[in-house]
Order: C-alpha cells, then structure tokens, then sequence
C-alpha cells in the first residue's frame, strides 16, 4: 500500500468513490474538470490518495483546503474522505486521515476542521477514535442561482 498525492489520472477512480462511498452522481467530465482546476491550486487544495502496490486500485482518498475567516483561526477543513466498500475497516481512512494532519501540519495550521452529515453515525464515531470533537449541530441552506 502507497500514501501518495492524488493525480489528474485518478479522476475516474475519484468518481467512483465520490459516487459509491459519498453519494455524489456527478459526471466524470465534471469531476476530471474541477480536480484538474484544485490540482492547479495546491496553496488551496491538498489531496491524497491511499494506493494498493500489488493491483494499482486507488482505494481512497482526502481532500482538504484552507478555512479562514474573520472569526476563527486559519484551519485545514477536511471536504471528503471516502475508502472504498472492500478497503473498509482496514485502517486506511485512519492513515489517509494521519497524512492529511501531517500535511496541514506542514502547511502551518495548528487545526483542522470537518462537517459530517447527520446520518453518517458511523463516520462520526470514527473521527472521534481519532481525537476529533463535535462542538455545534448546524443545518446547511442552499439556493440555486440563474
């Protein structure tokens, strides 16, 4: 197994995790196009992929990139981890997880940050294994613009 940055290469791999371990049915061409736009801004946006050496199957992925605002310190928000169905319980969400904090240690922040669904109960009990704490429960608003 390989903790390694993500490359535009593994957009379908992306995909599919995206669409079987997050639920999000968004076109290839999509995702291909916004990774290549978040790989161009690595100051921003940081990946990485967890790879098995024997077959070459991306098994998962993180990604992340600076908060800031004007009312909390900068921090590494983590937008999406996902390991695939038949990679699970083997420890490489704990280990993709470890290298993302490693890397926003690197980066200088001294937080990190997520947002969890209400409904992934499973997730929530594995990130607070990992030391991570639930502070506030929030609902997110979205309008469709024109």
């Amino acid at each position: 197994m390989l903790l390694r940055e993500v490359r535009i290469e593994d957009a379908e791999a992306l995909h599919q995790l995206n669409k079987n371990q997050l639920g999000y049915d968004v076109s290839l061409t999509f995702t291909r196009k916004q990774l290549t736009k978040l790989l161009n801004d690595s100051e921003e946006h940081f990946f990485l992929a967890w790879q098995d050496t024997n077959s070459g199957e991306l098994c998962g992925y993180v990604h992340a990139h600076r908060y800031e605002s004007l009312v909390v310190r900068p921090a590494c928000n983590i937008l999406a981890l996902a390991v695939s169905k038949e990679h699970e319980k083997q420890g490489i969400g704990r280990l993709l997880m470890q290298g993302i904090e490693n890397e926003a240690t690197k980066r200088g922040f001294d937080v990190i940050r997520l947002n969890s669904g209400t409904l992934r109960i499973q997730a929530h009990y594995f990130y607070e294994k990992l030391g991570y704490v639930s502070h506030k429960t929030q609902k997110q608003f979205i309008k469709e613009l024109k």
